[in-house]
């Protein structure tokens, strides 16, 4: 239990140390770039998302076989090195085709076309990683964030290459990322490649294949909007908000270790708990990107501010999937026909692995549906990018919520447990004082066009208004005691091992 907590906490921590840089590094960009330039760099971000989809096929199964003590780190690798070949293929024919719909040069696709092999390898690793150690996956993306501003700043503002530049540090900060990753797990990897179990993740390939398809199927928005719209605006407004929501899903890293240890054998009191550090963590974000949507937009650009309620819906609606994530888990991870050797398709097609994803499908066929009709119908009268992107955020949360009720259900059949609805009652009550609080520091304040003066003025209203949170939480319920009492533990054995080592 002490070690799900001390995993979770250190890849939150990393991930909001990760957050922090990455905030500088979209800044630097986004001063640097027009709207028109922000929204192409989405677009293309998501038409090669597509290309490294299978990137994750075999990650699928190797983090359940290396978290019940399998060592299949080799085989994974060099599979996965060889789906890369076609995709990269498959991608260099088709972004001459990508670049036309979206106006954009084909030569932003070309450049990151090395980036296609560099993912397929952060896939694996971070998957090889997240069955034994989960908190490396922290480390690793601490890597990866300081690198990239770090390159930033040489490509994007001193050599001033706009969009190229935030292209060739992201690739080159992969890159380095991997090869942090490669090392730290290198006792993961031995020499035998075993033909069985690779015959068998590639006879099943069709259920990581759902998983994934049904993920990037949400993704879909950005190029509906932009083909119906014929205008990469809106997106460039629904994006922006995201940047700022994506801060509450970092809650979810909290729970990282709950798959691994389920698999392992973990039960209900580690969903507890998983349900608890989600919460604590996901509701003061959540209503903090709401009560400074306007301040938080604004270290972007002023003109992203339109995209206020935006944030404010998706903050809503991220909440919500990140404690579903839980639910996720618990259903994946009760189910052990993987375990067998014997590869009965139909047996799997009715399994709870492919459940989850076949719920993904109908969940985004609604989502991207409604997006299409609204997005049409507000682009037909003249609705402004920032409306569009609003009506796009409504259909999201609203969609998101039966949803969400139902995995719930199937959870609690799958894992027979007490909902810690006093602890989330908790935390929720505390984040509202939180807000109220910040409210009261008039945070509309903050906004200005130098982003300088928005970060000096939001930091003092953070800083009171999560060291009130902390206090209330502190007083009101034990979770906050255990871990602190458990980081203090584990830093006292630290120290032991490293005076018996001397």
């Amino acid at each position: 239990m002490a070690r799900l907590r001390y995993s979770g906490i250190v890849l939150f921590i990393s991930r909001i140390l990760g957050l922090v840089t990455g905030m500088i590094f979209t800044t630097i960009v986004t001063r640097r770039l027009s709207i028109q330039e922000f929204g192409d760099w989405q677009y293309i971000s998501v038409i090669f998302s597509y290309f490294i989809l299978p990137s994750s096929f075999i990650g699928f199964w190797l983090i359940r076989h290396i978290a019940r003590g399998e060592k299949l780190a080799t085989t994974g690798l060099l599979l996965n090195l060889i789906f890369s070949i076609p995709a990269t293929l498959i991608y260099i024919i088709t972004a001459g085709p990508a670049s036309e719909v979206g106006g954009i040069s084909p030569f932003f696709f070309m450049v990151i076309t090395p980036q296609i092999s560099i993912m397929y390898m952060s896939t694996l690793l971070e998957s090889a990683a997240s069955g034994i150690k989960p908190h490396l996956v922290g480390y690793g993306s601490i890597v990866f964030e300081c690198a990239k501003i770090s390159l930033g700043a040489i490509f994007v503002l001193n050599m001033r290459l706009s969009l190229m530049g935030a292209l060739i540090s992201i690739e080159i900060a992969y890159f380095l990322q991997i090869s942090f990753m490669a090392v730290t797990i290198r006792h993961e990897f031995t020499r035998s490649f075993s033909k069985a179990v690779a015959r068998k993740w590639l006879m099943l390939l069709w259920l990581p294949l759902f998983s994934s398809l049904s993920y990037q199927m949400q993704q879909l928005d950005s190029l509906i909007v932009t083909i119906v719209t014929r205008s990469t605006d809106p997106i460039a407004m629904l994006k922006a908000a995201q940047v700022f929501s994506t801060i509450v899903y970092y809650s979810t890293h909290v729970a990282s270790a709950l798959y691994p240890r389920l698999l392992a054998g973990g039960g209900r009191s580690d969903e507890e708990t998983s349900i608890r550090l989600v919460s604590l963590l996901a509701l003061p974000s959540m209503f903090g990107a709401i009560v400074l949507a306007d301040p938080l937009l604004a270290i972007l650009k002023k003109a992203y501010i339109e995209a206020a309620i935006v944030l404010r819906i998706s903050a809503i609606t991220t909440a919500i999937v990140s404690l579903t994530t839980i639910a996720e888990m618990a259903i994946l991870a009760s189910e052990k026909i993987d375990i067998s050797e014997n590869v009965n398709l139909k047996g799997y097609l009715k399994s709870k692995l492919a459940l989850i994803p076949i719920l993904g499908f109908f969940h985004n066929g609604v989502y991207l549906l409604t997006v299409f009709v609204m997005a049409s119908y507000l682009s037909a009268i003249g609705a402004r990018p920032a409306s569009i992107a609003t009506a796009i955020a409504v259909t999201g949360l609203i969609v998101t919520i039966p949803m969400a009720i139902y995995k719930w259900r199937l959870s609690m059949r799958a894992i027979s447990i007490k909902f810690p609805l006093k602890s989330i009652m908790t935390y929720g009550t505390a984040s509202a004082v939180m807000s109220i609080l910040i409210l009261l520091m008039n945070p509309s304040e903050a906004v200005s066009t130098e982003v300088g003066k928005v970060i000096l003025g939001l930091i003092p209203k953070i800083v009171l208004g999560g060291v009130t949170y902390i206090i209330l939480i502190t007083i009101l319920d034990e979770e906050p005691k255990i871990i602190m009492r458990g980081f203090l533990r584990t830093i006292r054995a630290s120290n032991l091992v490293g005076k018996q080592a001397k």
